[in-house]
């Protein structure tokens, strides 16, 4: 309806976008997922299966949406990080939380049957979000310290919890006993009338994941050569383990870094080295596969890292092109020498 009478009802809608250079957070959140959890059977008081969906899912959003840097998750909810300079869809709320909740949900119906096979979803799931600007690096950590310690304190209460009704206490009874307790007093208990050390549960019970955009340092085999060469790229990955105290972050510090997380550009990297040999030959290179395409020899890489994935080398090649490109700056100096003297021998007064 451009340019039509009815143009004017564009102006009621009313524009949300976020505070720029801001770091944004989506949290999407189950929507009643206790009863979802309830007739799907879910195990108590953590299923392994539903976690590493809901990990899956997060890992899919990341892959679609490479504005966004980190994600964490715990239980039932899972916050996305998108960059400070991100300017996704105008950074409009409504579009990003609409976006995220949207993919998360239909990457989650998507993948169920690979996580519960043979049983199938009773009705579908649903998830709300929101959306939260954090002004500075330490209040975005901040936030994702107080995530992360709610997913302790829930999975300590619950732990016990479920303890204590597999034991033979009502729910209600046991949550009356937990309720008010101290962190010392559960793993008290745990460890005393359960024989449960808390502390040797699993990480992603205890600590939840975090998905994010992995440096990986890549050696590649020149079978052929004989050598060997290493690049840096990046790969979407699911760990588990602390993201409060310092370490994570001084590893990882470009997270919070550049434009969009990337990578940082340094010299003494390989690839960076042959840059502009590489988009001479146009490589054709993903995570499944490192087959450089071009008039050489085909050249097979192997990968050594322990990620398990693959990349694609050219550093010997380079060196041929490198002096093909000599040869032919030399020719071009040549001719350009020689055009130049025969105008001058014919501009020389006879």
């Amino acid at each position: 309806m451009a340019n039509s009478k009815y143009d004017y009802v564009k102006s009621f809608e009313a524009f949300d976008g976020l505070l720029p250079h801001t770091w944004i957070v989506i949290r999407i959140d189950g929507r009643s997922f206790h009863r979802f959890a309830d007739v799907h059977d879910f195990e108590k008081p953590n299923d392994i299966r539903a976690l590493k969906l809901m990990n899956e899912c997060a890992k899919g959003v990341l892959q679609d949406l490479t504005d966004i840097i980190f994600a964490y998750g715990e239980s039932d909810e899972y916050s996305f990080v998108i960059h400070k300079n991100s300017n996704l869809y105008q950074r409009r709320s409504s579009k990003l939380v609409s976006v995220i909740v949207s993919l998360f949900t239909s990457l989650f119906v998507l993948n169920w049957a690979a996580f519960f096979p043979g049983r199938e979803l009773q009705y579908a799931p649903s998830f709300d979000g929101r959306a939260v600007c954090y002004p500075t690096d330490l209040v975005l950590r901040d936030y994702l310290s107080w995530r992360q310690v709610d997913c302790h304190i829930n999975n300590q209460f619950n732990t016990c919890l479920w303890k204590m009704v597999q034991a033979g206490q009502s729910r209600d009874n046991a949550y009356r006993i937990l309720k008010g307790t101290d962190a010392c007093y559960k793993n008290e208990m745990l460890f005393k009338e359960h024989g449960i050390n808390y502390s040797k549960l699993p990480e992603i019970f205890r600590k939840g994941t975090y998905v994010y955009r992995k440096r990986v340092q890549e050696t590649c085999v020149l079978e052929f050569a004989a050598c060997t060469t290493s690049r840096t790229r990046t790969v979407v990955a699911i760990e588990h383990g602390d993201i409060i105290g310092e370490r994570f972050w001084l590893e990882n510090s470009y997270l919070l870094e550049g434009r969009k997380g990337n990578i940082p550009k340094k010299p003494q990297d390989a690839w960076q080295d042959n840059k502009a040999i590489g988009n001479i030959l146009d490589i054709a290179s993903d995570s499944c596969g490192g087959v450089v395409t071009c008039d050489a020899p085909a050249i097979k890489m192997t990968d050594e890292s322990s990620d398990g994935v693959t990349g694609s080398c050219i550093h010997c090649m380079a060196k041929a092109v490198r002096h093909t490109c000599k040869s032919l700056t030399c020719s071009i100096f040549i001719f350009l020498f020689l055009t130049g003297a025969f105008i001058s021998m014919l501009s020389y007064p006879s």
